[in-house]
């Protein structure tokens, strides 16, 4: 006669143990690998959004004049601090995107071009939170909900040669999304407005001797909102915040 034996009260023990042992190692290695996760999809998509943005920047710059471009702060808070800055420049690039020529050999100027970051509309409804303007330098870098926005403008009226815009008339130009709607900041229905970056936290612009020195940050929002408080602190030194630094030299004369 056959006896099946059972297995005892300290060996059911011992085998709840490392059954639990093996789950809670399953728990850690599936957090820590959405951690990473969601660590590569928000860097990766901060560094795409700035690589984009130095594209155009550096696209356009290059065919434009160092004496033809100006630079102003994106407007003021009543804290003091300016969102970003603004920089516009004269283009010779045509419709079709290639430079043209006068028939003296000078560029033929087509167009201004503008780059300003801003902070939309509705801005606590959009995001959710309400961002304190906050900065060491002049500069907001509490608020990482900011926009990069690229305007082609044709300011001067007729056929003729376009002028550069005085920086006196940039101020009616640099108007914010109302939260997702990027349609009001058109000055013209047919004119070309692009987003260049969201989740972005500064665009600084200054012309030094001979170019244009730029700075880019954008913020891993996702990541960010999990560990600090989001608009309450400064973010340019944050592990959050990606940074991108370039100058480019304007090849026209």
């Amino acid at each position: 006669m056959n006896s099946r034996r059972g297995f005892s009260l300290l060996e059911s023990l011992i085998s709840l143990a490392v059954l639990s042992g093996m789950l809670l190692l399953l728990a850690l290695a599936t957090h820590y690998s959405e951690s990473a996760l969601r660590h590569t999809v928000g860097s990766v998509d901060a560094s795409t959004q700035l690589k984009r943005a130095a594209h155009w920047l550096r696209r356009d710059l290059l065919q434009t004049s160092k004496s033809k471009l100006e630079t102003c702060d994106v407007p003021v808070s009543a804290a003091g601090l300016a969102e970003g800055k603004a920089l516009w420049f004269l283009s010779c690039l045509d419709a079709s995107g290639k430079p043209t020529r006068d028939n003296a050999g000078n560029p033929a100027w087509k167009k201004n071009i503008l780059y300003y970051s801003i902070k939309p509309q509705q801005h606590d409804s959009l995001a959710g939170i309400t961002c304190q303007p906050g900065g060491p330098s002049g500069l907001d870098d509490f608020c990482a909900h900011k926009v990069l926005i690229r305007k082609e403008i044709r300011y001067q009226s007729g056929s003729g040669p376009e002028v550069l815009i005085p920086s006196s008339a940039i101020a009616s130009y640099l108007k914010a999304p109302n939260q997702l709607d990027f349609s009001v900041v058109r000055d013209t229905p047919d004119q070309t407005v692009t987003v260049l970056a969201r989740q972005l936290l500064a665009f600084d612009a200054q012309a030094q001797d001979g170019g244009v020195d730029i700075s880019i940050q954008a913020v891993e929002l996702a990541r960010a909102r999990r560990e600090i408080a989001i608009g309450n602190q400064s973010l340019s030194n944050s592990k959050f915040t990606q940074s991108y630094r370039f100058q480019v030299l304007p090849d026209l004369p």
